[in-house]
């Protein structure tokens, strides 16, 4: 018996974003749940829920900016790794620039070649090291 291929996967993560964005929320995410991907939307909301044809996966509203920039970060990139997420989404979720020369990627010591950052999906439980190298004295 043929296995059935794989839908894809599209983990968008957003920690500034209000849930009905334009840009992400229509633009994005609907247009890929349309064209038959499998979309998780990490997004600050009140629950989880399907939203036409998205999954919304909530995170808590934050005290305040620096609130946001890091624990919810944080809280970000762990419900990602839930979603199966792939190495590009976490590497975005962590806010480093990912086009960036001089950044490095390792899922449980292994690094990933920049190539592969779409197609290797995280799962919880991995560990994740994101390094950027910087110049200066």
């Amino acid at each position: 018996m043929k296995a059935e291929p794989r839908v894809p996967t599209v983990c968008h993560i957003t920690t500034v974003h209000p849930m009905f964005d334009i840009r992400v929320f229509y633009l994005e995410c609907k247009t890929l749940a349309r064209s038959g991907y499998d979309v998780a939307l990490v997004i600050r909301h009140a629950r989880d829920e399907v939203i036409d044809g998205v999954r919304v996966c909530a995170l808590p509203n934050p005290a305040n900016r620096l609130s946001r920039m890091t624990l919810l970060s944080a809280r970000a990139f762990a419900r990602a790794l839930r979603e199966n997420a792939s190495v590009r989404e976490a590497v975005a979720a962590s806010g480093a620039a990912g086009e960036a020369r001089g950044l490095a990627v390792a899922v449980d010591g292994e690094v990933v070649p920049r190539g592969r950052w779409d197609a290797v999906e995280l799962h919880e439980g991995q560990r994740v090291e994101i390094v950027q190298a910087v110049q200066g004295g």
